[in-house]
């Protein structure tokens, strides 16, 4: 592929965002990734956004996140480096990311032709990448050229796990394990593939966004572990990004760390990964329950707790919060009469 992305790796969502877009392009091609865009992602482009959107393209035309996307999309035979710089104009700060020919343009230019969507402003580049970009205090505007601006949203599509009521999730790679598998472009992709359906799993059985819970159901999701030791992975490293539109703007409603130590005891134990598995099925209704406040034993309330002990092993391996656990789930029935059928399928998920 003639595309060369010379961006060195960031925590930052834009440039996190374009190098995963980047991966996608060099497996899939521009053609697949276009046929596959999601639609639902046309609700991330907000305000201003469809205002410059139209003035470029003629209004009308683009009426969906793919429509801006193929109009946007590498020509076969284009041949581009992307690159990235920072620059100041006044009081502004502003980073620039696109072609050679772009990253050179003056700031006036830079402002003409570039684009700046919400997407690329959730940051702002305070907190960690200010001090990569030496911008501390500072807020930074991005702006991309169509290249670049093609791979962060080709990157939206890479990455879009689930919708919720309310947000949308997305599922990236922290940018050690991205780096780390750059040279796998496919392997990038269906690793991921997996624990985008244990993410969707867990909302499902919650309805709702539960951070723990998510954590739990995709560190020891069996098909995510197996995919990753049957390429002789050693850690895994993902970043659940919630993004919430309010009225013409977009903000970050959570940025989570799912970590795999794969040679951690817990996953060369098969059958108590199984039984892990098996004990989250048994914990995801009473669990809905309460966070609903529907909870008038209080079952949900003891697998609650249990839930957050159970977190606290999976960060601590201590044996110690596997039996706090273990004592939420015999609280939970304990607190049910004796004839409820529930008592037995709640002992099930002692481990």
């Amino acid at each position: 592929m003639p595309v060369r992305l010379e961006i060195p790796p960031s925590p930052s969502l834009a440039v996190s965002w374009i190098r995963e877009g980047y991966v996608l392009l060099r497996e899939r091609g521009v053609e697949e990734v276009l046929e596959s865009f999601p639609e639902e992602l046309g609700g991330l482009l907000v305000g201003n956004d469809w205002k410059v959107l139209g003035k470029r393209f003629g209004r009308g035309e683009s009426v969906s996140m793919a429509a801006v996307a193929r109009r946007l999309a590498f020509e076969p035979s284009e041949g581009v480096v992307i690159r990235s710089r920072v620059g100041v104009h006044g009081q502004e700060v502003y980073q620039v990311i696109g072609s050679e020919e772009f990253v050179r343009l003056p700031y006036e230019g830079v402002k003409k032709d570039g684009y700046s969507l919400q997407l690329m402003k959730l940051e702002r580049y305070q907190g960690v990448t200010a001090l990569e970009l030496g911008t501390i205090g500072k807020q930074v505007t991005a702006y991309a050229d169509r290249y670049a601006t093609f791979l962060l949203l080709a990157g939206l599509a890479a990455t879009y796990a689930a919708r919720t009521p309310r947000d949308y999730v997305f599922l990236l790679y922290d940018p050690v394990t991205l780096s780390s598998m750059e040279g796998s472009a496919e392997l990038v992709l269906v690793i991921r593939e997996a624990a985008k359906e244990a993410l969707r799993k867990a909302l499902e059985e919650l309805g709702e966004w539960d951070e723990e819970y998510v954590t739990l159901r995709v560190v020891f999701n069996e098909e995510l572990v197996k995919r990753a030791e049957s390429h002789e992975l050693r850690s895994l490293g993902f970043r659940a990004i919630r993004v919430r539109r309010e009225a013409q703007s977009l903000k970050i409603y959570g940025d989570i760390p799912l970590t795999l130590f794969l040679e951690r005891e817990v996953y060369r134990r098969k059958e108590f990964l199984y039984r892990i598995n098996g004990a989250l099925d048994r914990l995801a209704k009473p669990l809905s329950n309460y966070l609903k406040g529907r909870d008038p034993l209080g079952d949900g309330y003891h697998a609650f707790r249990a839930l957050r002990s159970l977190y606290m092993y999976y960060e601590t391996g201590s044996p110690a919060f596997l039996a706090q656990y273990n004592r939420e789930v015999h609280a939970m029935v304990e607190v049910l009469p004796r004839e409820d059928k529930r008592r037995q399928k709640y002992l099930c998920a002692v481990l």
